[in-house]
């Protein structure tokens, strides 16, 4: 495998605690207007994966509210870029503008995130995926998509990509 230079996150069930499979409860409508929850652990990956990489925020939810989100926990500073739902509504086209930006080829980035679709839309501009199982895709469809791996906490993100 190539050497990571990028990494891509997915907000919303990745670095954004908005839902609770258990109670089936969506935070994200249940906290608007207050302090959104970040996923326990994610403030120290995120901080320790920004010095040896780029992060970027490739999303379906506003620039805006990411940007709010960041600023609550003191992470704005760690991501390159965001990507949002201002920018297109597919997640392949937001990976692939920032694929040409910086002249990375696919294998040079990784995607982080939560859902079966990301995964697919992901391959098909040729980014492996890291798939985690604390946000919204049920595992038995994540693992039919096809990511690298399957990852249960976000510590999970550090060693995985220390072993590669």
């Amino acid at each position: 495998m190539i050497e990571k230079k990028c990494l891509f996150f997915d907000f919303d069930g990745v670095l954004l605690d908005s839902y609770n499979p258990k109670k089936n409860i969506n935070f994200f409508n249940y906290h608007v207007g207050n302090k959104l929850p970040l996923v326990s652990g994610m403030e120290k990956v995120v901080s320790e994966l920004a010095d040896k990489y780029l992060l970027y925020i490739i999303s379906s939810s506003s620039v805006s509210t990411i940007r709010s989100f960041l600023a609550l926990h003191h992470l704005q500073n760690y991501f390159t870029k965001i990507l949002g739902s201002e920018n297109s509504f597919g997640k392949a086209d937001k990976m692939k503008e920032i694929i040409v930006e910086n002249r990375l080829v696919p294998d040079q980035c990784l995607f982080v995130t939560d859902t079966a679709d990301d995964i697919k839309e992901a391959h098909l501009v040729g980014v492996p995926v890291l798939a985690v199982t604390w946000g919204y895709g049920r595992i038995d469809e994540i693992s039919k998509a096809g990511p690298e791996a399957i990852i249960n906490k976000p510590s999970e993100i550090v060693s995985w990509l220390n072993k590669i």
